[in-house]
């Protein structure tokens, strides 16, 4: 996990220094002391001289009646609105020309991997592999994906995210035309039938502060927590026409801050693409409770828990088309990395008949993507 956390770190540090190269404005120095055949002193005739009944209080300098010409939209001056006021610009900066409040409402579609290939259940005479966490292949699943965001300014907002992906699940069974002895957690049944049911769900809330420091470019830094749970249960039927059950029930609860970055790639009229990099160190409290019904009838449980250290990170590619300056239609691909977390797979492959199920792993990682689509809302 330390060297996944390098990597990711390395890579957030690359788009941070690559946001500030493109956040930092060009330095001019048009000081004229750096430019000596521009520094001599000239005397302009006195238009009286010229004119003998011509006073140099009639003569008024055309910018007179003009204003001074506003400041340059800065980092430190984010409550001026440039522009056209019924527009919205490429980035952030812009939108205090448009209404404070806006709201996100769509889905992500999302699809997690496949967990690791280590052995839940073996063949007894051969040590086989029959079944691991990798056999299960995961479907798509469509959840909520819902964002309510405040503008302070041009260049600050809050925004509150929460999105899912619940319910995600595979399944098998698996009949032999013969018991065959297996061995499974602390067990070693006469499997005749299995079936398995693995399920992952998935929840996501994080609150930011986006602060934008040019069209293009918005820093984001906010906090994140995440829980995922899952449920992987073996049911068998031995030779004797009697049934078995292992059961395993992982929790994890992550808390941690997240920093980001939100670059305009690229602006041609009403169409726009961002993406949107974040990734933050989080704190995880993960369990495992094992349970085993067994022949007779009797339910045994187990388990353990056990704080950790985990990292998040996320990509997005995101397109925008605003329909009006109230209503944009949005869509893209979205990557989530989890690292440091306890998998039901895991923790069934790690239970054996020494420890009976008082075992915890949360060297497990998750892997999702797949599609986000929504409507922004904006007044």
């Amino acid at each position: 996990m330390i060297a996944s956390l390098r990597k990711f770190g390395a890579v957030g540090v690359m788009w941070y220094m690559a946001g500030t190269a493109m956040a930092t404005p060009t330095t001019i120095d048009t000081s004229s002391t750096n430019y000596p055949g521009w520094n001599e002193k000239s005397t302009l005739p006195s238009a009286t001289a010229a004119v003998p009944f011509m006073k140099d209080s009639a003569v008024r300098l055309a910018s007179d009646d003009q204003d001074a010409k506003s400041e340059e939209k800065s980092d430190s001056n984010c409550n001026t609105c440039q522009g056209d006021s019924n527009s919205c610009g490429c980035g952030n900066v812009n939108y205090c020309c448009c209404p404070s409040w806006y709201v996100d409402a769509g889905a992500v579609i999302l699809i997690r991997n496949r967990a690791e290939r280590d052995p839940i259940m073996t063949q007894a005479s051969n040590n086989r592999p029959i079944v691991s966490g990798h056999d299960s292949r995961f479907g798509w699943n469509g959840d909520p994906d819902i964002t309510i965001g405040y503008r302070m300014n041009c260049c600050d907002a809050w925004e509150a995210r929460y999105f899912g992906d619940t319910g995600a699940d595979a399944n098998a069974s698996v009949g032999f035309g013969s018991p065959i002895s297996m061995i499974i957690a602390d067990g070693t049944p006469a499997v005749l039938t299995y079936s398995v049911d693995y399920r992952t769900d998935l929840h996501s809330f994080e609150l930011n502060e986006r602060h934008s420091v040019t069209e293009g470019v918005t820093f984001i830094t906010g906090f994140r927590y995440l829980e995922v749970d899952e449920d992987l249960t073996f049911d068998i039927v031995d030779n004797a026409n009697h049934s078995i059950q292992y059961a395993w029930s992982d929790g994890n609860h992550l808390y941690g801050g997240q920093i980001g970055t939100d670059l305009a790639l690229w602006c041609g009229g009403p169409l726009q693409f961002n993406t949107i990099v974040k990734g933050g160190i989080y704190g995880d409290a993960a369990d495992n409770a094992y349970r085993n019904r067994q022949v007779s009838g009797n339910v045994v449980r187990n388990g353990a828990s056990d704080g950790d250290v985990a990292f998040v990170g996320e990509i997005d590619a995101l397109f925008t088309y605003r329909i009006c300056c109230n209503v944009a239609l949005r869509g893209g691909y979205q990557l989530l990395w989890i690292d440091g977390v306890a998998l039901a797979s895991d923790n069934a492959a790690s239970t054996n008949p020494t420890n009976h199920g008082a075992v915890i792993d949360t060297n497990g990682d998750l892997f999702y993507h797949g599609a986000t689509v929504a409507l922004e809302f904006v007044w």
